[in-house]
């Protein structure tokens, strides 16, 4: 409550903190419901994709060569797709990381000293 006990809208920054501190929650329970079950299943996967191009019997002539190049390299995209996915989630993991970091530079504003620069900041955001 304000002076005189009427209520007051809370400062911008206040909220901003609010929000990013909700974001980055969301944010890693969602990384962490997805990255789970990745890490359980990559190793079967790789084991099967990796003993599918060990499986190619290249001396065979009842497969034609044309026939075999397509095999491996459908599973060499298909590991090529599991590493664009892991680049993914890692750029993801980044963001969720960036947020939180802004969300701890925002709580050093509670040292006397460290205060001044983030009091700085925080009266500039409403600014911008």
């Amino acid at each position: 409550n304000g002076p005189g006990g009427k209520w007051t809208a809370p400062n911008s920054a206040f909220v901003l903190g609010i929000l990013i501190d909700m974001g980055v929650t969301l944010l890693t329970c969602t990384f962490i419901s997805i990255r789970i079950p990745a890490k359980v299943q990559s190793a079967p996967k790789t084991r099967e994709i990796v003993g599918a191009i060990s499986a190619i019997d290249w001396g065979s002539e009842e497969v034609t060569l044309n026939e075999k190049k397509a095999t491996f390299f459908a599973l060499v995209q298909t590991i090529l797709k599991l590493i664009d996915e892991e680049q993914n989630m890692q750029a993801f993991a980044n963001w969720i990381l960036i947020l939180s970091m802004l969300r701890i530079v925002q709580a050093t504003g509670l040292h006397p000293r460290l205060g001044i620069l983030t009091g700085t900041v925080r009266n500039a955001l409403d600014d911008l």
